[in-house]
């Protein structure tokens, strides 16, 4: 994003979040050890693929990079399905993939 994208959006999110910090909240975002403290606080594989998706939206498999990106865009899902925090909705090797990367076991 160009800079004057990021202060724009920055200063609409400052009109309902006054404290926000764009720079805190970047340098938090792209930090394997902050989002790894967040994977681990997870309630549901959907919240665990979220936080995935931030981290490593480079996947070396095409399959786990196809499927996180393109299947799971969470503007897209609400429309019409059970709620993906509560029933379990990712496939089982796509949550092992996203828990090798955090070294889940």
């Amino acid at each position: 994003m160009s800079e004057e994208n990021i202060s724009r959006a920055t200063n609409s999110i400052k009109k309902k979040i006054p404290e926000f910090n764009y720079d805190l909240v970047l340098k938090k975002l792209v930090d394997k050890d902050v989002m790894q403290g967040v994977y681990h606080l997870c309630q549901s594989d959907y919240e665990k693929l979220q936080v995935f998706r931030i981290i490593n939206d480079k996947h070396e498999s095409s399959i786990v990079r196809k499927y996180i990106n393109e299947a799971f865009h969470i503007e897209n899902e609400y429309i019409c399905q059970l709620n993906p925090c509560k029933y379990e909705i990712i496939p089982e090797f796509i949550v092992k993939e996203c828990d090798g990367y955090f070294n889940v076991t």
